[in-house]
């Protein structure tokens, strides 16, 4: 059976899992400040719009090693 989604359909689904993966496996709270370490590639800024839109409070740590 064929499904048809939306992006926005999709990036529901997934900010609603991540959120979900967070809480069932005690990662952290909504009352905790995460630290998220980010390189600017797409998945390191994916992952700090996952925690933004989840509504945690956040830190960002990036260095650049000018390796490309």
């Amino acid at each position: 059976m064929f499904i048809s989604c939306t992006i926005s359909t999709k990036t529901f689904v997934l900010e609603h899992l991540f959120s979900q993966t967070i809480l069932s496996e005690g990662l952290c709270s909504q009352e905790d400040k995460v630290l998220v370490a980010v390189s600017a590639g797409k998945d390191s800024m994916a992952l700090l719009q996952l925690f933004y839109k989840a509504g945690y409070s956040i830190e960002v740590a990036h260095f650049n090693f000018k390796l490309r």
